[in-house]
């Protein structure tokens, strides 16, 4: 994605894409075995944020939290430009993300993270992006704990694919390839 927004390639070729534009959707995983993972994004979405300021792209960032000690998904920073003037605390959107989770459920996260950045781009003025690439990165270090039964591996897909989202997972594989007990492994 920073690389087709910062060459100006779509579709392998080079077209002037206007005022090019970046929403980073983040459904974060809130257990209690996060808080390195949400150090990680301090850091990283600053570093992102920063490369796609000096290409002159717009950047967007939500930040979405799900498996907090209530497992509903929810919004833990609202979607919101990240500027010059913003930048040095772009980091701190992820400081109010909980720890005290234990029932995670990342397709519903998703599901919820996705639903956010699409009613926030609808509420963008018209022609403020001419094109946009919208970015889902999910967040997490456990298998699924299944809390919305509607939410499903293909309708989870068909979402993201009719969102025109690129997806992004990040993942502590010890955990979810069930390592220590590889009876409970992903997909079990």
């Amino acid at each position: 994605m920073v690389n087709q927004l910062v060459s100006g390639h779509a579709n392998n070729s080079r077209v002037n894409l206007g005022q090019k534009c970046a929403l980073i959707t983040f459904a974060v995983d809130e257990s209690g075995s996060m808080g390195g993972e949400h150090l990680f994004l301090q850091g990283s979405t600053q570093t992102i944020a920063t490369t796609l300021l000096a290409a002159n792209v717009k950047v967007y960032v939500c930040v979405n939290g799900f498996g907090a000690n209530d497992p509903t998904p929810h919004v833990v920073d609202p979607c919101s430009e990240v500027n010059a003037g913003n930048l040095g605390s772009v980091g701190s959107r992820f400081t109010s993300l909980k720890l005290d989770g234990y029932y995670e459920d990342g397709f519903d996260g998703v599901s919820q993270a996705a639903a956010e950045g699409d009613l926030f781009l609808a509420s963008l003025p018209s022609g403020d992006c001419d094109f946009i690439v919208k970015m889902m990165v999910l967040v997490t270090d456990e298998d699924r704990d299944v809390v919305d039964n509607s939410d499903t591996l293909p309708t989870t897909l068909t979402a993201l694919t009719a969102g025109s989202y690129v997806t992004n997972i990040i993942v502590n594989f010890i955990e979810i390839l069930g390592a220590s007990d590889p009876t409970n492994t992903l997909g079990k």
